[in-house]
């Protein structure tokens, strides 16, 4: 667990802009539309930035200095363990742009009603 990881993590939704990781190597944990904006945002910026994802291929498009791990398997000290990788890789901050829960708990429930249709994904 990340309990034992030394170095920074936050969510993407707490990304703003690039400039704050200058000089740090960041590695972004998954591939769809939020972690393939920030980790361009990163590398058009000049951050060092990696990127780990569950797909089976490397993901299209990504500028080649990008290193394409698999997902993290281990979080010790200020490194990175990956699946089949015995190697831990260092990085500065993890930016994880794992999905969003949706929640409604600012509308009163009495407001609300039952559907069994799913709002559409933001991407």
């Amino acid at each position: 667990g990340l309990d034992t990881y030394s170095g920074n993590y936050i969510h993407s939704k707490e990304y703003s802009t690039p400039e704050f990781y200058r000089g740090q190597h960041v590695l972004v944990v998954g591939a769809r539309a939020s972690g393939v904006d920030i980790i361009l945002d990163l590398c058009e910026n000049g951050v060092r930035a990696d990127i780990s994802h569950r797909k089976p291929e490397p993901c299209q498009g990504l500028p080649e200095e990008i290193i394409q791990f698999r997902e993290p398997v281990l979080f010790k000290g200020d490194e990175v363990y990956f699946e089949g990788d015995s190697q831990g890789h260092k990085f500065d901050t993890i930016i994880f742009a794992t999905g969003y829960g949706i929640s409604l708990e600012f509308i009163h429930p009495e407001c609300l009603m039952e559907t069994e249709v799913l709002p559409r994904p933001l991407y």
